[in-house]
């Protein structure tokens, strides 16, 4: 696991549920399913645990984002002939 993003919860306007509070918080994470998504596989983790997700939120609390790939991708190198250039 590598971790991508920390987030600290600072202070509460109103009260939020764990599935709730990240959206938005996060760009890789921009809608509620994506959250629970990564909430349910371990990606998003609250004050260093899985937590389920309707656990409320409080001042305080330490959201993490992880990367789960173990194996990234590997890059492809390919070799592109240039036909033709111009200034453009």
């Amino acid at each position: 696991m590598i971790l991508l993003k920390t987030h600290i919860v600072l202070a509460l306007e109103k009260e939020s549920r764990w599935q709730d509070y990240p959206v938005g918080v996060f760009a890789e994470l921009p809608s509620r399913k994506q959250v629970k998504k990564a909430i349910k596989s371990g990606a998003l983790q609250l004050n260093g645990e899985k937590a389920e997700t309707g656990r409320w939120m409080k001042e305080g609390d330490k959201i993490e984002l992880f990367d789960l790939e173990e194996n990234p991708p590997k890059p492809y190198d390919l070799a592109l002939e240039v036909i033709y250039e111009d200034e453009f």
